[in-house]
């Protein structure tokens, strides 16, 4: 039903969860798992409830009792959920105690090579990291040149859309300067003008106003699309150097790793 594991770290302890039609009273009332200081627990996918308890005079109190046939208190039944396991047993808990600690030497060059394989690890982490920040910033740059180019496309664009406005208020400026003798200062026709000339002045009139307006309307969807243009592009700016800054942080850590483990 359960395992203890004597390593040279602390002990390992595993029992086997049997499924239980109680409740799981296993944790606190505020929700907390009743796990003691310096222990680490874990359920693997094999059914087994696991603890990892390093060595202290409580670690060595609790090998002791498990040793002469007690299960210690805050460690046995209210830790682990033995199901009807007790009850089918008389009482009885079976438990294996393993002795897998090794020489001081060999200890030494086990976590060694641990240290070293984690290491290792850690490097790979950072290189892969490092290049998917790389290739992030690589990316931005793209996006950042599309959209000052989009940017400089409006510009050009909305220069154009003024100098269309400018030439359309020009024009009829022109005409009226031309037909100044047939308008009133406000702008209307003279009285003095025959009815058919006074409806020739209104409609090429109404024609410059409208090509104003319509020049006017352009100049202003051009400068809306120019604006968020540069919206987008100064959004881009910030991006690429915030990715720049934290890919080369990566790049900078990475190199630092790989010299400590050379040294």
């Amino acid at each position: 039903n359960s395992s203890v594991e004597i390593h040279n770290e602390g002990l390992w302890i595993s029992s086997l969860v049997e499924k239980s039609s109680k409740p799981d009273d296993s944790k606190k009332e505020d929700g907390k798992d009743d796990v003691s200081a310096g222990s680490s627990k874990k359920k693997d996918l094999s059914g087994y409830d696991s603890d990892f308890i390093p060595w202290g005079a409580k670690t060595r109190s609790i090998l002791y009792a498990i040793v002469c046939g007690e299960i210690p208190d805050g460690y046995g039944t209210d830790r682990f959920d033995f199901g009807d396991a007790v009850a089918n047993q008389g009482g009885h808990i079976r438990c294996v105690v393993t002795d897998l600690r090794t020489g001081e030497a060999t200890a030494s060059s086990q976590r060694a090579a641990a240290m070293k394989e984690q290491e290792h690890a850690n490097i790979q982490e950072y290189e892969t990291k490092a290049k998917k920040l790389g290739a992030m910033a690589q990316e931005a740059e793209k996006t950042c040149e599309r959209a000052e180019s989009d940017e400089k496309e409006c510009t050009t664009a909305y220069e154009k859309a003024k100098k269309e406005v400018d030439k359309a208020n020009q024009l009829k400026q022109d005409f009226r300067i031309k037909f100044k003798n047939f308008f009133n200062p406000d702008g209307t026709p003279v009285m003095a003008a025959a009815p058919a000339d006074r409806q020739k002045l209104i409609q090429a009139m109404a024609r410059y106003d409208d090509a104003v307006k319509l020049a006017e309307s352009r100049a202003k969807t051009v400068e809306k699309a120019l604006n968020e243009a540069k919206a987008h592009s100064q959004k881009m700016q910030a991006a690429v150097r915030q990715t720049q800054k934290s890919a080369a942080s990566a790049a900078t850590t990475l190199k630092k790793k790989k010299a400590l483990m050379i040294e």
